[in-house]
This record gives structure tokens, C-alpha cells and sequence, in this order.
């Protein structure tokens, strides 16, 4: 077991700094030219890809000179000639150029950020790699996460289209099947706090009960209108998510974390099981993260350019770890995953999605969800948590507090859109909503 998680351990580690080798010329140049004027440059995360940063962009260089991560537990820690800090120590003055390691939590982090009243410039390391951003352009600021040209109001117009269709659906077989569901997420921040779509949102969730979620994928398969897929993980494709989506065919929505999977690359609205469980059940956590990180890295070894195929050792070690892996058919991994999720010791009055907003497993209690209520939805009425206040608080804090205006952004790198025509004609006819 040792020796396994060893491999797989160097095995990341490769990836990552393959990663990075790439682009070192360009990053070393970047951060060169913002270090001027006596600046400080921070890495901010101090994980795998931290530590191959470090080994790779700044081995001969020395341009960091502060590491801090958010985990209190890595604090003190020496790596090489770095003590990892605290991140609260930015506080103390506005020198600091601060490079967030995982774009994946860049918004939070950011959050944190503001929290402590930081003054100094912030950026995302992997939106700067992925948009090949030159030192000019970041130091007059003409770039900070920028979103991909996208017209909203075709995006949330389709999305609504597959709304109505999921409500058709369920309210067509309602009485026969008892089928409740309720915007999730982002989905029920908008309802509440725009009384539709968030403006620059480019997605929409629901979620609903296990043994509803099990239900609706066998009427889904049935009832969906034709100009509409049903794609999910217990399908032979590359579609490695543990929630369900329901889109139109003849569009197009490709990210760039998603570009080289076969699978359905349409407009879509994602489906959330939730299941009867405690957050503070840590055992079970524990476990189905494991189980994730799995299918993340089965995911991550399709992309052929992270492999560095003059290395024969990292070669070896990198397919070691991706050929053992693939010993386990994908069917046994998701069973597993779902016999955690559908655990019937949970307790009967807490209710949660494994797979929630900014990754993190949260639950709540079964009357604040139930029953629904409707409240207007761009020019529909559509369900959300009877008791919204207490769940949106929970997951977003203050949530009606607009974020600051550099946070307004999508998410997702997108990399190519487009719209059925059929559809879009129906939106430019009378269907457009803002």
C-alpha cells in the first residue's frame, strides 16, 4: 500500500510539473516584470502543484519569496528555504503580488482576501497559463479573469427552455409519481436575489430527492422531448460527473477542462441527488472524497499533453498509476460511490448533496427544503426550499450582497457556444428575457 501511494504520489507530482515546465519561459517573465518596484511575490497554496511550482518555475529563478496557504495545519511548515504563513499576515501591507496556485477556489480565496482588507494585486496562475496573458497586459491591468464573449441572454434563455421541459416532464407524471424538485445553487440565489438568472451566470441546477433522482432518470429517458439529452455517469462515455444533466442536442457548450471527453457538449441544466446524511459524518466524507479523486484523475490522464513522453520514468510511473487504476471498471467505482451517498443510517432529518457549491459537502434540515414553494423565475414560477433564507445563508453567507465587480464572472473556461437554431429563432421571436 505504502509503495503504491508512493507511485501515485510521484505520479501527480509529475503531471503538475510537466504542467509547468510548459510555460515556464512565459511565467518567469511575468512575474520578472510585476516584480519591479520592490514588489513581493506570494504563491498562495501549498499542495501538490505548490511544491511543483516551486521545483520547476522558481528552481533557478527565486522570484517567490512568500508561500501561505488557508490550512492552519501547514503553518510553520518548512519547504526548502520557505515557512509557510498564515495568510492573514497580507494584511499588513500593499506590496504583495499574490499568485493563487488553484484556480479552482480563486473566487474564495479572493474572499479572503477582502476579508482582511488586502490591498495588493491578486491572480489566478492557471487563467494566466491557459490565455497565454504577457506581463504587459497584466501589469496595465487590462486582464484579471476575464469571462469568455458570451450573449447571456440566448444562454439563459435556452436554459430556461430545458427548465420548462424538466418541469413538463415532472409535472406531466406528478400525481403518478410524486416527483418534487427545487432549484439548487446558484439556481435558487437567482431566484431570490434577481428573481431569475444571476447575470453572469452560465448555468442552472436542481436538485431533488435520492429516490426522486432514481425515478426521474428512467422518465427522463422516456418523456424527454427529441430536442433534448439525458447524459449520465452509468453511461459507456467520458462523462465523469456524479450528477445527472438534462440539454439540447443540436448545441454546443464546450469547456476547456471537458474539450477532449466524448460525451454530449450541449447548453445544459445539471441534476443534484440529495440523500439523508449528517456533514459532520467525517468517516463517510472521507471516503467518497477518495472515490472523487479517483475519477478526477482517470479524467485528468485522457489530457495527453500533461504527459512528458521524453521522461521514461515519469512515462512509467504516470501510466503505472493510470493502468492500475483502470483495473476498477468505472460501474464498480460509481456503485461505490453511491452506496456512501445512499446510506441509510443518515439522519432522517438532515438532507445534503454530496456535490455541492465550492466543493463543499454541507446539510440541511429536511422542513427547510420541504415542502417547496414557487417564486418567479425570469417569466416563470419555479420551485425552491420553502425556508430559502436558512439555505442560501448556510451556503453563501450574506448572499444578498452582490460579489465585488471583478468577481462577477463565469466559472467555467468556456472555449466554444453555440445555439440550436430552431431554438434561437424562438428566442429572437418573443422568448427573450432581459
Amino acid at each position: 500500500m505504502k509503495v503504491r501511494q508512493l507511485l501515485e504520489n510521484k505520479a501527480s507530482q509529475y503531471l503538475y510539473e510537466d504542467y509547468y515546465n510548459s510555460y515556464k519561459n512565459e511565467l518567469v517573465n511575468i512575474m520578472k516584470n510585476l516584480k519591479r518596484n520592490n514588489k513581493k511575490i506570494v504563491l498562495w497554496g501549498f499542495g501538490k502543484k505548490g511544491k511543483a511550482f516551486l521545483d520547476t518555475v522558481n528552481k533557478d529563478v527565486n522570484l517567490v519569496d512568500v508561500i501561505v496557504d488557508i490550512n492552519p495545519k501547514l503553518t510553520g511548515k518548512k519547504y526548502k528555504k520557505f515557512e509557510i504563513k498564515e495568510y492573514s499576515m497580507l494584511s499588513k501591507g500593499n506590496d504583495y503580488i499574490v499568485f493563487i496556485v488553484n484556480g479552482i477556489f480563486f473566487s474564495d480565496n479572493v474572499m479572503h482576501l477582502k476579508k482582511i482588507d488586502f490591498k495588493g494585486e491578486v491572480y489566478d496562475l492557471d487563467d494566466i497559463i491557459r490565455n497565454r496573458v504577457c506581463a504587459e497586459e497584466i501589469i496595465n491591468n487590462i486582464y484579471f479573469r476575464k469571462a469568455t464573449d458570451i450573449d447571456y441572454d440566448k444562454l439563459h434563455s435556452s436554459l430556461l427552455i430545458i427548465l420548462k421541459e424538466i418541469d413538463r416532464v415532472i409535472d406531466g407524471i406528478c400525481r403518478k409519481y410524486n416527483i418534487p424538485y427545487f432549484l439548487n445553487g446558484g439556481s435558487a440565489l437567482g431566484a431570490v436575489r434577481h428573481q431569475g438568472f444571476i447575470p453572469w451566470d452560465d448555468d442552472a441546477d436542481i436538485g431533488m430527492l435520492r429516490d426522486d433522482f432514481e425515478k426521474f432518470r428512467q422518465i427522463a429517458k422516456r418523456d424527454l422531448d427529441e430536442r433534448f439529452f439525458f447524459q449520465t455517469a452509468r453511461r459507456k462515455s467520458d462523462y465523469y460527473n456524479l450528477f445527472d444533466q438534462v440539454g439540447i442536442i443540436n448545441s454546443s457548450y464546450t469547456t476547456e477542462d471537458q474539450l477532449h471527453l466524448n460525451m454530449f457538449h450541449g447548453i445544459h441544466v445539471d441534476i443534484f441527488a440529495y440523500d439523508y446524511f449528517s456533514e459532520n459524518d467525517q468517516e463517510s466524507k472521507s471516503r467518497y472524497l477518495k472515490l472523487i479523486k479517483y475519477v478526477q484523475k482517470l479524467h485528468l490522464k485522457k489530457r495527453k499533453s500533461f504527459v512528458n513522453k521524453k521522461n521514461v520514468l515519469k512515462r512509467v510511473i504516470i501510466n503505472y498509476k493510470y493502468y492500475f487504476m483502470k483495473l476498477v471498471p468505472f460501474k464498480v467505482l460509481i456503485n461505490k460511490i453511491n452506496k456512501i451517498q445512499i446510506s441509510k443510517d443518515g439522519n432522517k432529518n438532515e438532507i445534503g448533496c454530496w456535490f455541492m457549491e465550492r466543493g463543499v459537502v454541507k446539510s440541511f434540515n429536511y422542513n427547510d427544503i420541504f415542502p417547496i414553494i414557487n417564486k418567479k423565475f425570469e417569466d416563470v414560477e419555479l420551485p425552491v426550499p420553502n425556508n430559502y433564507h436558512k439555505y442560501l445563508t448556510k451556503v453563501y453567507g450574506d448572499y444578498m450582497e452582490l460579489p465585488p465587480e471583478e468577481l462577477r464572472t463565469v466559472r467555467n473556461r468556456i472555449v466554444d457556444i453555440s445555439f440550436d437554431r430552431r431554438l434561437s429563432n424562438e428566442i429572437e421571436k418573443g422568448e427573450k428575457l432581459l
